[in-house]
C-alpha cells in the first residue's frame, strides 16, 4: 500500500514496488490539474485500486466518481473505514449518492419535468419528487426554490391512496413505532399502533402509553385492563363500539395523532384470546383510524401473527443483522406465503437500525430479498440512548433518520398503487 500525496513518488512507487493500493490526497486545488495523470498511471497499472482522500472543498465530485475506485473523507479515515472500502467495494450508485451525485444534469430533462409541475398547480408534493428522481442533487435544488409553494405540500394532507391502510410489522416493534410516528407526524394521518405481539408486548416503553386504561371501564382489575384485552373481551359480548374502542386506546404525548393499544402483559392470557375474535377486532379498528399498524412477534405459529399477516395490506419486515438473520426473515416469509396462500409480493424488507459502513448494499439486499427491499433507515445514538433508558425515539428523531422513514414510506405507497 501506498500513502501518497505527490505522483512522482507514486510514479516511482509503482515502477519498483508490487503496490496493490494507492491512498492520494484529493484537494481542490490540484484535482483538476492531476487528474489526467492520474489516469495515466492507471492504465498503465490496472491492478492497482486508487482511493481518494477528500478535504474539506475537495472539488469536482464527477472527476472523483471517475478517476478513483473509492473515496473516503480525511475525517473518517481510520482503520474500520478503510478495511471498508478495501474489501467491500461501494456501488457506483453508493458512491455517486455519498458525493451528493444523485443523478445526472439533462436540462432537456429537466425542462420537461418542470413544465409538467407548472401546468399541473393541483401536483402533489410528492408525486413532483417522484418526478424528479434520478436528476442530480442541485438540479433539484433549483426546481424545489422554483416551485416553493407546491413543495408546501407537507402542510396538506398527502393522499396517497383512498383506502385505510394496515400494515403489520413482522418482528420489531422498535420500528413499527417509528413507522407510527412518521405517518402521523408528518404526514397527519390519523393512526393507531396496536400491541400484537403476546410474547413480549413494549408499548408502555417504546411510546411512554400507560399500560393499563382507567379505571372507569369497569370489570377489570388493573392487571387486567389493557386496551386490547378490554377490546377483545368487548367483541366476545358483543358490545364494542367507537366509543369503546377510543376509550381504551392511549393518547401519545406530543402526537396528537397517534395512539396505541397496549397488549396482554400477562403470558396466562397467552391462550385465552381466539384468533377469530382479534380478526373481528381488526376489521372494526378500521373504522375509526386511516393507518393501522400491527406489531407481531416472529414467531410464525402465533395466531395473532398469522392472523396480521393475513388481513394487512402489506407485511414488513425490518431486518439488521445481515444475511443470517435476513435469510431467516426470508425463510419465514416463504413459508407463510405457501402455508397461508399469500402474495410473495405483500412482502416487503427494510434494512433497520443498520450501520452505514457495515450493513449490506442495496444491491445485496435487492438480491437476497427478490427485489422487494424498501430502503434502509440508519441507526442512531439517540436510538441506542432510548433504548437503553426505555423512552420514547419519536420526538428526537433527527432529519436524516425522518428522510429515510419518508422515502420507505412514499416508496411502498407507490408500490400499493402499482
Amino acid at each position: 500500500m501506498a500513502i501518497r500525496t505527490e505522483l512522482d513518488s507514486v510514479t516511482t512507487l509503482l515502477g519498483c514496488a508490487p503496490v496493490k493500493t494507492v491512498l492520494f490526497e484529493v484537494n481542490s486545488e490540484h484535482l483538476l490539474a492531476r487528474w489526467s495523470s492520474i489516469q495515466t498511471l492507471r492504465l498503465k497499472w490496472p491492478e492497482v485500486k486508487w482511493i481518494a482522500i477528500l478535504t474539506q472543498g475537495h472539488g469536482d465530485g464527477n472527476l472523483i466518481l471517475t478517476g478513483f475506485d473509492e473515496f473516503i473523507e480525511r475525517g473518517e479515515l481510520n482503520t474500520g473505514t478503510l478495511i471498508d472500502r478495501l474489501y467491500r467495494p461501494r456501488t457506483v450508485y453508493e458512491r455517486t449518492e455519498a458525493l451528493g451525485l444523485e443523478g445526472i444534469v439533462d436540462q432537456e430533462r429537466i425542462e420537461v419535468i418542470s413544465r409538467i409541475i407548472a401546468e399541473q398547480p393541483e401536483i402533489r408534493g410528492y408525486e413532483a419528487e417522484a418526478l424528479m428522481c434520478g436528476i442530480h442533487t442541485s438540479e433539484k435544488k433549483k426546481l424545489r426554490q422554483k416551485f416553493e409553494e407546491i413543495f408546501k405540500v407537507t402542510e396538506k394532507r398527502p393522499e396517497f391512496i383512498n383506502q385505510r391502510l394496515k400494515l403489520c410489522v413482522f418482528g420489531n416493534s422498535e420500528y413499527g413505532c417509528e413507522l407510527g410516528w412518521v405517518f402521523s407526524k408528518k404526514f397527519k394521518r390519523k393512526t393507531l399502533i396496536v400491541d400484537a405481539d403476546r410474547l413480549f408486548p413494549s408499548l408502555d416503553l417504546l411510546l411512554e402509553a400507560r399500560k393499563t386504561v382507567t379505571d372507569s371501564l369497569e370489570g377489570y382489575d388493573s392487571y387486567q385492563s389493557t386496551g386490547l384485552n378490554i377490546l377483545l373481551d368487548a367483541i366476545r359480548k358483543n358490545s364494542l363500539n367507537s366509543e369503546k374502542i377510543m376509550s381504551a386506546c392511549s393518547r401519545i404525548k406530543g402526537n396528537s395523532d397517534l395512539y396505541a393499544l397496549t397488549g396482554s402483559y400477562n403470558l396466562n392470557d397467552y391462550e385465552y384470546y381466539d384468533k377469530d375474535d382479534f380478526m373481528r377486532l381488526l376489521e372494526r379498528i378500521d373504522t375509526c383510524f386511516e393507518v393501522v399498524i400491527m406489531l407481531v412477534n416472529a414467531f410464525i405459529y402465533d395466531a395473532f401473527t398469522a392472523v396480521s399477516l393475513l388481513v394487512s395490506d402489506k407485511n414488513l419486515i425490518p431486518v439488521s443483522d445481515g444475511v443470517l438473520a435476513l435469510r431467516s426473515a426470508a425463510s419465514s416469509a416463504a413459508y407463510v406465503t405457501e402455508r397461508q396462500k399469500i402474495d410473495r409480493l405483500k412482502h416487503q424488507f427494510i434494512a433497520y437500525d443498520a450501520d452505514a459502513f457495515f450493513s449490506l448494499s442495496t444491491n445485496d439486499y435487492e438480491a437476497l430479498t427478490g427485489s422487494r427491499y424498501l430502503g434502509r433507515i440508519p441507526s442512531n445514538t439517540k436510538r441506542e440512548k432510548a433504548r437503553k433508558e426505555g423512552k420514547m425515539y419519536g420526538p428526537m428523531m433527527d432529519r436524516i433518520t425522518l428522510e429515510a422513514h419518508e422515502k420507505i414510506i412514499i416508496k411502498l405507497m407507490h408500490e400499493m398503487r402499482g
